[in-house]
């Protein structure tokens, strides 16, 4: 949801930017109609399929808001996964770094939180800390 999140919100400002809300209505359309569908289908399952329409629904609505963002902009599939691989990575790693620890200590939900918010908060630290040139590269773009 994150992934969707920010992807979302950077189309919804480009295509405001250009003055294409067409495509912003459009991409607004048909994510909706897709989710409620994913979901309609997984509430007859049960709530964890819920949640996992939600990540299908991602997994689809964003590749095609880049398919809509080619209208407007050069942008090639490949470099937007290459630029979200080593975020997803760090991501997955701390997630099976919960998982063990939450299998090893079974703290608790209220404990269990924490961890989770500490391991998030380090993905995101690692993240940063690696991907900093390019992010500070990125940044002196936009402020010349």
């Amino acid at each position: 949801l994150a992934f969707e999140a920010i992807t979302i919100v950077c189309l919804a400002c480009l295509f405001r930017a250009c003055g294409r809300t067409d495509l912003l209505v459009r991409l607004t359309f048909e994510g909706a109609i897709l989710r409620i569908a994913l979901v309609f289908i997984a509430a007859h399952i049960s709530l964890q399929a819920v949640a996992a329409s939600l990540t299908i629904w991602g997994l689809l609505y964003v590749p095609r808001g880049w398919a809509l963002a080619r209208r407007v902009v050069p942008l090639r599939t490949r470099d937007c996964l290459r630029v979200l691989a080593l975020p997803v990575g760090i991501t997955a790693l701390f997630v099976v770094l919960f998982v063990i620890v939450i299998g090893l200590y079974a703290p608790g939900e209220p404990v269990e939180v924490l961890i989770a918010i500490a391991f998030s908060l380090m993905a995101i630290g690692a993240t940063a800390l690696i991907e900093r040139k390019p992010l500070g590269a990125t940044i002196h773009i936009f402020k010349d």
